[in-house]
């Protein structure tokens, strides 16, 4: 049974990334092409099922939601691993017409039991206590409103039901914070930075609220209100501008450098950091039960890699700071 998953999951993003639809995002062979190699497809599922076996997960008959789901290799793989329904929402409309498009070219049993919506994970568009299994993996530090996004965990999971959050923005870990700090400044200031070779090339932040001021409001002054709307997105921009007008007062939000930047098209952040405990805390406060993990690595079948990362893992509370990731299973109580 694993290695039929295995070899359907194996065939299917093979024959997925090979046929390179009209409608794919780009990003799709940035994001998912090394699952197009059998060592790719071991080393992602190897990642997957070690998430599980974590939070003491059989993905055998559940309803399984993915919070940002992307290019949703993630739901094929719970459907293929015997997930009864794989839904998932992103954000990103081009990353979910990506998933409708390829979706007639997969298995029946796959494709029956697989659904994606455009849509935030603040407002899940599920009924009440209608999921057993809720998935953010490397999605939390995307969403803006972190704290919508667990009231619609609570709200969704059935009584006993699981959330798994995985992620490699660990605020514990003094390199991670200096080299995403670096991200943001890149993406808010166009300032360089090696993890964002494009950044050069990318209007910043900051410049795009400038020009929809300049565009919008030409008598405004639009520098200053740049500089002072950092984290707004357009939408708040515009009441910031009608504000202006009236009372001649501007907020007082300027990037400090410790504060993920918005993109004011959408709303969406660039790699949130966060403190794995500090976060639990969070969650444990709305209702869950939860358990922190530290990740090092272990994907790629190294045995001394992956019995290092089960040492250091049993000490997370000693050694989170040298994490490369972090893992939290919260169950609803």
């Amino acid at each position: 049974m694993r290695r039929d998953a295995d070899d359907i999951l194996g065939r299917t993003y093979s024959e997925i990334l090979a046929a390179r639809l009209p409608a794919y995002d780009d990003w799709l062979y940035s994001y998912c092409g090394s699952t197009g190699t059998p060592a790719g497809v071991d080393r992602y599922l190897t990642y997957l099922r070690d998430l599980l076996a974590f939070a003491h997960v059989d993905l055998e008959g559940l309803d399984v939601v993915d919070a940002g789901c992307g290019f949703g290799f993630t739901l094929l793989a719970a459907a293929a691993l015997g997930a009864s329904t794989a839904r998932g929402v992103d954000t990103s409309s081009s990353m979910i017409r990506t998933v409708e498009a390829y979706r007639p070219r997969l298995p029946a049993s796959l494709a029956a039991r697989v659904e994606v919506t455009v849509a935030d994970v603040g407002e899940l568009p599920y009924p009440d206590e209608s999921v057993d299994l809720l998935l953010s993996v490397e999605a939390i530090s995307h969403y803006r409103r972190v704290e919508s996004f667990v009231g619609e965990a609570r709200r969704v999971l059935r009584r006993g039901g699981t959330m798994i959050i995985s992620d490699g923005n660990n605020g514990a870990n003094p390199w991670i914070r200096r080299k995403t700090r670096g991200i943001w400044d890149a993406f808010e200031e166009g300032e360089p930075h090696p993890a964002v070779p494009h950044a050069s090339e990318l209007q910043s932040y900051r410049e795009r609220r400038r020009d929809w001021v300049v565009r919008h409001h030409p008598d405004l002054p639009a520098d200053r209100i740049a500089q002072a709307t950092f984290g707004h997105d357009f939408a708040e921009l515009a009441r910031v501008c009608d504000a202006y007008r009236e009372t001649g007062a501007l907020p007082a939000s300027f990037n400090t450098h410790d504060r993920v930047p918005v993109s004011p098209e959408d709303g969406s952040v660039i790699e949130r950091l966060f403190e794995p405990y500090a976060l639990a805390r969070e969650l444990e406060a709305a209702g869950f039960d939860t358990r922190v993990e530290g990740y090092w690595g272990g994907a790629g079948g190294n045995r001394w890699i992956r019995l290092g990362n089960q040492a250091l893992a049993r000490l997370s509370r000693l050694t989170i700071f040298t994490a490369k990731a972090f893992r939290i299973a919260a169950r609803k109580a």
